[in-house]
């Protein structure tokens, strides 16, 4: 009896594959071939924000450097004013 039913239902997916694709479609390996377009949104999601703190790190870098600049300029001027001075 179970097997009938389970021939039966095999028959109609059979039909149905043919009606929507015009032959029989393997659809287990459909899913595996098909992309997950929630990864490749999050994926492009990360690539984005990877750019972004790329360019918040050079930015940082940037901005320290001209710091120590400016803190060694400080430092020598404020020698020589000692020295200066005495």
């Amino acid at each position: 009896m179970i097997s009938l039913q389970i021939g039966d239902l095999e028959e109609k997916v059979r039909n149905m594959l043919m009606l929507k694709f015009g032959r029989l479609v393997d659809l287990e390996k459909l899913e595996t071939v098909t992309v997950n377009r929630t990864v490749e949104e999050l994926k492009e999601k990360l690539r984005q924000q990877e750019s972004k703190s790329a360019a918040e790190i050079a930015k940082w870098n940037v901005s320290n450097t001209s710091l120590s600049k400016t803190n060694l300029f400080e430092t020598c001027f404020c020698f020589g004013l000692k020295f200066y001075l005495g």
